[in-house]
């Protein structure tokens, strides 16, 4: 298979998205694609799902599939479980329990905490 480019990574990212979204009927959450040197996805609750360039555009695609579907587990985990905080106010919560590996199982991730970059071993 050719290499991707880093625009055809981001818009195959892009439908991933609203196909999960849409297939687990879950309420939308904004894809962003920003500059970040630390981080290969964050979610941020009911607003948006970060996603580094930086990372997309060195590592193969799978691991920035799996970085999105991780980060959609975590929305879903949110939803699913009613933890809908009205002022946003979300208490200190294991992020990566046994509910939340359950999600990533679900929707196809690999149920771990963070992404290991081989290159900083």
């Amino acid at each position: 298979m050719p290499k991707l480019s880093i625009e055809q990574k981001r818009m195959r990212l892009m439908v991933l998205h609203y196909q999960t979204l849409l297939l687990h009927k879950l309420p939308e959450v904004e894809l962003r694609f920003v500059r970040d040197d630390k981080n290969l996805g964050m979610y941020y609750p009911y607003e948006s799902i970060e996603m580094s360039l930086d990372f997309i555009e060195r590592l193969p695609f799978n691991e920035s599939k799996d970085t999105l579907l991780h980060e959609l587990a975590h929305h879903m985990h949110q939803v699913e479980y009613s933890w809908n905080y009205p002022d946003k106010d979300i208490p200190e919560i294991d992020w990566h329990n046994d509910d939340w590996k359950m999600c990533c199982k679900f929707l196809g991730a690999k149920p771990e905490a963070t992404y290991k970059d081989k290159k900083s071993n």
